[in-house]
């Protein structure tokens, strides 16, 4: 029996929830006989996702207990529950490994962002999670989501390399599967599309200069999709405080996102950092020609399918776009490449990747 903790698939998380939900889905489609214990908070709020398909798969049993993914006790509390379940191995789609479970372990490190950009976070906050990331390294397997990510977890931790294994998340086979929606509020006419948070990684200032330096006349409208956090700027305010418009729609229903997905003429991302970035891929998944930050991360993940600018230079951003915004052949070469590229990034493929190293470390033995 493998324990799935499916805790972090909750309103809380964002891209993490989406992976959470998406791996143990396509997990369910994978033939075999292997079973699941679905771990659960029952007071979690889950407005993305449709848990009774899973949790009337016959392979699963659902098992629920007030443990917030996110407290310290819990990393206790969850231990007594695995010790209680008995698995064989369990996986977390996060990288917070429970104490003494007694049964192997596989956890997964998205990225060590906040540890390679110490001022992210302060002081009494650094402390803590640095201290998980160590002890992550004490699971028997960690997953990463690129080769770049494995690589700055083996440098900023101290972990084997060989126990740090990629497997790159992919594209839900259902996505698009609800009706496209408009959503409201989005002005007339064609746009540019940023999906993502605001934390200052995501360098959303770079595209309000550039907006700035397109002017009155610029091709394109500038949105963005995704939640904000309050302690910083969204776009529109840094698109005002750079004298120019942005409009925010915040975070919104799959429904919406998949209509942006199908009408925005670019997609852009123009992050300084990033473990993976699945909304690249699933711009790519549309066949929406993508321009990216030039980071290494992009481009393992998307060279010959993105278009690629410096991310510092507003000048070059605000550049490309008007020459692309212009040139629909560009952008019909960009759109087929990144289609082909998602048709290997798949959530089928991230399954069975991730089955591959359960059953690996459950023949393993070894216990965190």
């Amino acid at each position: 029996m493998i324990a799935y903790d499916l805790r972090y698939a909750c309103d809380h998380f964002v891209g993490i929830a989406t992976y959470a939900y998406d791996v143990l889905d396509a997990l369910l489609q994978v033939p075999g006989d292997q079973h699941y214990a679905v771990l659960w908070d029952p007071r979690q709020p889950h407005t993305r996702f449709d848990f009774s398909r899973l949790r009337s798969h016959p392979v699963v049993t659902w098992t629920e207990r007030p443990y917030a993914p996110l407290s310290p006790l819990s990393l206790a509390q969850v231990g007594v529950w695995l010790r209680s379940l008995a698995p064989a191995v369990y996986f977390s789609p996060f990288h917070l490994l429970p104490f003494r479970p007694d049964c192997p372990c596989v956890v997964t490190v998205h990225d060590v962002r906040s540890l390679r950009f110490a001022t992210e976070l302060s002081p009494w906050r650094r402390v803590p999670y640095r201290w998980s990331l160590v002890r992550a390294t004490r699971a028997r397997l960690l997953v990463t989501d690129s080769d770049f990510s494995r690589r700055e977890v083996t440098e900023l931790l101290p972990v084997d390399s060989a126990r740090v294994r990629t497997v790159y998340p992919g594209v839900h086979s259902g996505l698009g599967r609800a009706a496209p929606r408009r959503p409201t509020g989005l002005p007339e006419g064609g746009f540019a599309l940023v999906v993502g948070d605001n934390r200052p990684h995501k360098n959303l200032v770079v595209l309000a200069e550039a907006w700035a330096r397109l002017g009155v006349d610029a091709p394109l409208q500038l949105v963005s999709a995704g939640p904000a956090h309050p302690r910083h700027p969204d776009l529109a305010a840094l698109a005002r405080a750079a004298g120019a418009c942005a409009v925010c729609l915040g975070r919104v229903p799959e429904a919406e996102l998949v209509w942006l997905y199908r009408n925005a003429t670019l997609v852009l991302f123009p992050s300084v950092y990033e473990g993976f970035g699945l909304p690249l891929v699933e711009a790519f998944a549309h066949g929406v020609p993508a321009v990216v930050s030039d980071i290494q991360v992009f481009r393992e993940i998307g060279a010959g399918a993105a278009c690629f600018v410096a991310p510092d230079s507003a000048e070059t951003w605000a550049g490309e776009v008007r020459r692309l915004a212009g040139d629909r052949e560009a952008r019909a070469r960009l759109g087929a490449a990144g289609r082909a590229r998602a048709a290997e990034m798949t959530c089928d493929r991230t399954a069975k990747g991730v089955l591959a190293l359960l059953r690996e470390a459950a023949a393993g033995g070894a216990t965190a």
